[in-house]
């Protein structure tokens, strides 16, 4: 059994520009206080997280990725992404691992970022005791699907 709490959203959104095959810039805004585990909003969650005072976390790329010429409709690539994850009014350059799929004028991308959350300085929920502490450290995965415009 685990003892991962996991929260999701779909209240992300941010440009991402290509050009040949390079990543040139990417900008991400991701809604906080919309995250919810199994469903439900957890008040646990946007206290630890600030949200109310920092409901928003934000993810730009720092520096050009090469995608390279293997980067065909159909094909997957791997590539690491450095950039600056903003969370709690605190930003940290990071690197992303990111996997990368072309279909026609879609683009498919998903990876991981690990975090550890006094860098941010978010702390665990008081009161909850052992059953409802936070670690200090987790993974901030996404999947992104991106139309070309």
């Amino acid at each position: 059994m685990s003892n991962d709490a996991v929260g999701r959203t779909t209240a992300v959104g941010g440009t991402v520009v290509i050009s040949g095959d390079r990543v040139t810039s990417a900008t991400f805004r991701i809604d906080l206080a919309a995250l919810k585990v199994n469903g439900k909003t957890q008040p646990q969650f946007a206290k630890s997280l600030d949200t109310q005072s920092f409901p928003d976390a934000t993810f730009t790329l720092a520096r050009p990725v090469e995608l390279g010429s293997s980067f065909a409709p159909g094909a997957t690539v791997r590539v690491t992404a450095l950039g600056r994850l903003t969370m709690n009014g605190v930003t940290h350059l990071v690197t992303a691992t990111v996997s990368a799929r072309r279909d026609g004028a879609a683009l498919q991308a998903a990876g991981s970022i690990p975090v550890t959350f006094s860098e941010w300085g978010i702390k665990g929920p008081a009161g909850y005791g052992f059953f409802a502490s936070l670690a200090d450290h987790g993974t901030a995965e996404f999947l992104v699907s991106a139309q070309r415009s």
